[in-house]
């Protein structure tokens, strides 16, 4: 907090010491708002872009991570008019790009969940015309799901990736294998774990899912061991951090494996 404190008032000063040149204040008013963010504090960071949002927007497809940074101070702060209204005009073609920002947005709005899901719906309704956008839909519903825990929002993942054709050649999979299991449907959810596995490979997290998951139903202790064994290697040979890694060394615990560090 304190250096997040000093880093504020060092940009503070900056954007002071700008207000004669205006690429600099800009970028001031961008670091200013990054850091507000990070202290939770969507209001200030919104107020900090307010004075150049018309640029934020112009310049949303070469610098999205500002447009990103203000529609989620926007609607943090529960300016959601506001947040939508950057995006007035751009959603209607099926540009990926930015329909990728407007369901970031509604992670913003997560104090709100009624709220994040009646952006997230027009955001699906949206998706439907353009097929390609409908994995992107599934995962901000997901990331919603994961912050409330509720089971009407992993629901929502299930609903939007279950009618895609081969769903199980694409990484939603694993999204879908996820959600199943949240709401109990896990003899579904082994069989989506289980394509993800043969679509995608050595990948930690579907191996490890998927080891946890027969220890939880009961299955072969052989297999699960098996799987959790090469979810570790994998994770270790691609330098996964130590506390995802951890998670996994965890489910091999679990699974009767040998328990190493």
């Amino acid at each position: 907090a304190g250096r997040l404190t000093e880093a504020t008032a060092m940009v503070e000063r900056w954007l002071e010491q700008s207000s004669a040149r205006p690429n600099d204040a800009f970028e001031a008013r961008a670091a200013l708002a990054r850091l507000m963010i990070a202290q939770g504090e969507p209001g200030d960071a919104a107020a900090a872009l307010d004075p150049v949002r018309d640029r934020v927007i112009s310049e949303g497809e070469r610098a999205p991570e500002r447009l990103d940074l203000y529609a989620r101070a926007l609607a943090g702060a529960g300016r959601i008019d506001d947040a939508r209204a950057i995006f007035d005009g751009r959603l209607e073609d099926g540009d990926e790009l930015w329909f990728r920002l407007f369901t970031s947005a509604a992670v913003a709005l997560h104090r709100t969940p009624d709220a994040a899901r009646a952006w997230l719906e027009e955001a699906e309704s949206t998706a439907r015309a353009y097929p390609a956008l409908m994995t992107h839909a599934a995962q901000a519903w997901f990331d919603l799901a994961g912050i409330t825990g509720q089971t009407q929002d992993f629901q929502r993942v299930i609903s939007v990736l279950e009618p895609i054709e081969n769903i199980e050649r694409s990484p939603g999979v694993l999204l879908l294998a996820v959600s199943l299991e949240q709401v109990g449907r896990l003899e579904e959810a082994e069989t989506r774990l289980r394509q993800a596995i043969d679509a995608f490979g050595e990948q930690p997290v579907p191996l490890n899912n998927l080891a946890y998951l027969l220890v939880r139903q009961g299955g072969s202790p052989d297999e699960a061991v098996r799987l959790a064994e090469r979810a570790v290697e994998s994770a270790r040979g691609q330098g996964y951090p130590p506390r995802q890694l951890a998670g996994f060394l965890h489910t091999l615990g679990k699974t009767g494996g040998p328990s190493y560090a």
